[in-house]
Formats: structure tokens, sequence, C-alpha cells
């Protein structure tokens, strides 16, 4: 975004606000991405609330790292991840939220959703379903921590996503997670972000039980 004089509206740091000060940082200048602020207006009197509000990746160099990586160690244990997001364009690319530190990712939405887990096979878990596109979307996927089926769930504006690939219940997490906005050490444009991100939570524990409560308060 742009401020009246011209100023861009970068974010080279965004806080952690559980209290644990584990903040994403920019790595560069140019990788920054920015911050998008749509002012309230007769018709949309919610300042902050509309759709194009919120940090934007603009799907070809922007992302951000964790500041203390070793603290999201998801690793052959349970992850929950809520994601408040709009993505801007589908097509065949890998949109990734969150990026490990190999070089798959831990989130990733195409024109199915995506959920990469991490694995010695690398099984992505696919959704037959189309991810919307253009509109604020809230994004929850979740691992269990364990190899036993059904142990990924997905869901999208509170509806469960039920349709996942035959690899469902052969993999498990073996990794950590290091960016936001594209995979660690897979900078290709086809692994960027394109699009808004409003809130990104993370557990490391099965938050399924919660999973209502939780995304009901976001």
């Amino acid at each position: 975004g742009t401020l009246g004089d011209g100023t861009v509206l970068s974010v080279s740091k965004w806080y952690d606000q559980s209290g644990n000060g584990n903040d994403l940082l920019s790595e560069a200048v140019s990788s920054e991405p920015r911050l998008d602020i749509v002012a309230p207006t007769i018709s949309n009197p919610g300042e902050f609330e509309d759709a194009l509000s919120g940090v934007k990746f603009n799907g070809t160099t922007s992302y951000l790292r964790f500041l203390r990586p070793e603290t999201v160690n998801v690793k052959n244990q349970p992850v929950s991840s809520f994601n408040v997001v709009r993505l801007q364009t589908q097509g065949s690319l890998n949109r990734q939220i969150y990026g490990t530190n190999t070089n798959r990712g831990l989130a990733a939405l195409q024109n199915r959703a995506k959920y990469y887990f991490t694995t010695r096979s690398i099984q992505p878990f696919v959704n037959s379903q189309r991810f919307p596109t253009a509109t604020q979307v809230l994004f929850s996927a979740i691992h269990d921590g364990t190899t036993t089926a059904p142990n990924v769930r997905m869901s999208y504006n509170g509806g469960t996503i039920s349709t996942v690939s035959v690899h469902q219940g052969s993999a498990n997490v073996s990794t950590h997670i290091h960016t936001v906005g594209r995979r660690k050490d897979y900078a290709t444009s086809s692994n960027y972000f394109f699009g808004h991100m409003r809130e990104l939570i993370l557990y490391t524990s099965d938050k399924t039980s919660q999973r209502s409560a939780i995304e009901s308060n976001i």
C-alpha cells in the first residue's frame, strides 16, 4: 500500500501476538511484503475489515522468516494451523503459506486446496474441491501427529473438507517451519504466496476438538 505522499508501507517485522516472541522478520528490503489498509467508507464503516486489508505477498519475491524456527518444531508431533487469507489467483502454482527447512512447504494452496507435510516420501494431501480466490477465507488444517488415518483434517470457512487423497495416514510431519510466504529453500515464483494474509495461528498440538471454538473467535 501507499500513503498520500507515495510512501510504500512495507512489513519488515510481523509481531507474534502469543507472547512467545516468535516474530516474523524480513531477510531483505526486496523481500518485504507490503501492508494494505483499506480506509473505512460509508459502505464499509468497519476499519481494517475489508478483505483487501492485510499483509500483501506479491507472489514472486515477498516472504518472511521466523525469528525462532526451532520453537515451531512439528517433527513427529501434532500441528494445527488457522489461517485467514485471500488468495489472489489460482492457476497451477503452489501458493505457499508456510515453508519448512526442506524443499517442501507445510501448507500450500493451489487450484485444489493442498496441505503438504514434509516426509520421506513427500506426499501431498490433496483435496478435490477447488480453493476459492479473490475472497477472504479461513483455512484450517490439522495433523494429529500420527500415521493412522484419518490424520489430516482440513476446512475452510468452518466447513470440513472431507475428500482427501489416498495418501492420508501414510505420512507424518518431519521438520519445523521456517518461513511464511514461500518454501524456504525453493525460491521460485511458483512457490510464493500471492495475496493477502490477515491472521496466522499455529499450535504444536492437535486442536481438532477445539477447532470450531477457535475459528469462531478469529
